[in-house]
């Protein structure tokens, strides 16, 4: 288990550089010729923001489950639920129409084909869990029960692990586009 949250406060300390580096991005680029480039940042720094919640999440829920403690995990499940939910509802933040052809005339087409492919996979995540993701989260997050009891018997039904596994497919396929955001940066 310790190996485990090694590797999480890893992922997390490494994430939270990154949101240190993107944020700055304005200051770093301030003339006019990079204005271009502010577009393709914020998706990358939204993209990282959403990557560190979640890598904060997963962590918690695996390490309240090892400890027994399923109140907490079902906790921490229900934030992967929002998180989860908001990623999967605002793809297009993450690489929108708005700066695929800036990518496009700036590094080519064979540019566009990593991020398509990962688009494909992210739309896949999104068709396999959207609506299940979008009732819990109404239903548990945003407390739209009539009555308490309603909505308690959803809290203690949620499936952790399934929760958890959701989280950490998009997690995965979100640390293929920070990477991806990485090499563009270099070849830009």
């Amino acid at each position: 288990m310790i190996e485990i949250i090694n590797t999480y406060d890893k992922v997390i300390q490494t994430t939270s550089n990154l949101v240190r580096a993107y944020k700055i991005y304005p200051k770093v680029f301030e003339k006019e010729e990079y204005k271009w480039l502010h577009k393709f940042l914020d998706k990358a720094l939204f993209t990282v923001l959403n990557h560190l919640d979640l890598a904060i999440g997963l962590k918690y829920v695996q390490v309240s489950l090892a400890v027994g403690n399923k109140l907490e995990a079902n906790y921490f499940s229900r934030v992967l639920v929002l998180t989860s939910h908001e990623i999967l509802n605002d793809l297009n933040k993450m690489l929108g129409k708005d700066i695929r052809l800036e990518i496009q005339e700036r590094i080519g087409i064979e540019g566009l084909k990593e991020i398509d492919e990962l688009t494909k996979e992210m739309n896949c995540l999104r068709k396999k869990h959207l609506e299940k993701l979008k009732r819990l989260r109404n239903k548990v997050i945003g407390h739209k029960y009539e009555y308490a009891y309603q909505q308690a018997e959803m809290i203690t039904d949620i499936d952790i692990k399934d929760i958890y596994h959701v989280g950490k497919d998009i997690f995965n396929v979100q640390m293929k586009f920070i990477q991806i955001y990485k090499k563009m940066l270099e070849r830009i």
